[in-house]
């Protein structure tokens, strides 16, 4: 992978590999623990020692609750985030300031956080922003997608997200939609979150399918 910065001849890269792989696990126990809703992926992020600056911050909404009231929540589990509100887009952002990534007790502090964020206000949406890979030419500046896509997408629970899901969603919306009432189109086939299941989370479904068999994701 080449990295065309000032900073590529530090960069370790099975270093980061290695946190890569463990981020997008953290991820899905996370996300299958049903203690984050989605995990931004973004632009990446490296210092100067080429460390991935990757999973720092929870981007947590819910207007019903105050900043000093998930401060606390937050602060009871770990001194090494902080909060703050981003007023431009009316949400918290919980944010690690060590930055640091590896296979031990202080990487999955991030779970523990989460999960009392989630018991303390079950009704916030939990976003968890990371990074993608730079290598990913798919993925240009500005662009980005949910790391939690191959869980999200797996409608029948198969273990792989693939046209079939894509099949069912589409029955589901189409025989309701007709009155049949065949197939339940739960809340699981609301792939993108809008609040209705419809022809789009096909489509995401297939755009997740087709990208994940392209290599793209």
């Amino acid at each position: 992978m080449a990295h065309n910065n000032f900073y590529s001849a530090f960069i370790d890269e099975e270093k980061i590999n290695k946190e890569k792989e463990l981020i997008k696990q953290m991820c899905a126990e996370m996300y299958e623990a049903g203690i984050v809703d989605k995990a931004t992926y973004s632009k990446i992020w490296y210092d100067c020692w080429g460390t991935l600056l990757d999973m720092s911050k929870f981007k947590v909404t819910d207007p019903t609750i105050t900043e000093e009231e998930l401060s606390a929540v937050v602060k009871n589990v770990s001194e090494e985030f902080t909060v703050s509100f981003d007023s431009e887009a009316n949400n918290y952002l919980c944010t690690n300031t060590t930055y640091t990534y590896s296979d031990d007790d202080d990487t999955y502090a991030y779970f523990d956080v989460a999960s009392a964020i989630k018991k303390a206000f079950p009704n916030a949406i939990v976003d968890v922003l990371g990074a993608y890979d730079p290598e990913n030419s798919s993925a240009g500046a500005g662009n980005s997608f949910n790391l939690l896509d191959p869980y999200i997408c797996d409608i029948d629970g198969s273990g792989k997200a693939d046209i079939t899901d894509a099949t069912a969603i589409l029955t589901a919306y189409a025989e309701n939609a007709a009155g049949l009432q065949k197939a339940d189109a739960d809340d699981k086939m609301d792939v993108n979150g809008d609040g209705e299941v419809n022809i789009e989370d096909a489509t995401y479904v297939l755009t997740y399918y087709a990208e994940a068999a392209a290599g793209i994701r």
